[in-house]
């Protein structure tokens, strides 16, 4: 036969089993926020873009290639080989004169918010 524990010990036992279980969630939970993170960056750019936002959008994707340089370094090397073709460098010559479009279209809207 098995003798009962005490009162006091299946209480210290419950006790113990509690803190691990708040740990193991505080893990989790901690885990979950940066599996999260990257996804939420790409959110942030992509709700940067709109309206006069979008070079808060485009600084938020700097900061994302700087926390995965691997990605950086990735998407930098594709764009070197990009540019030796001919549908590459229209590419380039496209993205190039899109940026200044919407530079001058966010450099126009300050200015009429300004007055």
């Amino acid at each position: 036969m098995t003798k009962p524990l005490a009162l006091a010990v299946r209480k210290e036992l419950l006790v113990a089993r509690a803190s691990l279980e708040r740990a193991e969630l505080v893990r989790a939970l901690d885990r979950f926020g940066q599996a999260r993170e990257p996804f939420e960056r790409i959110a942030r750019f992509a709700s940067g873009l709109g309206g006069g936002a979008a070079p808060t959008g485009l600084l938020s994707l700097f900061e994302f290639a700087r926390a995965h340089p691997l990605l950086g370094a990735t998407a930098s090397l594709l764009a070197g080989r990009l540019r030796r073709t001919v549908a590459g460098r229209w590419a380039m010559r496209g993205l190039a004169l899109g940026a200044a479009v919407i530079g001058i279209v966010w450099v126009l809207g300050r200015k009429g918010q300004r007055d």
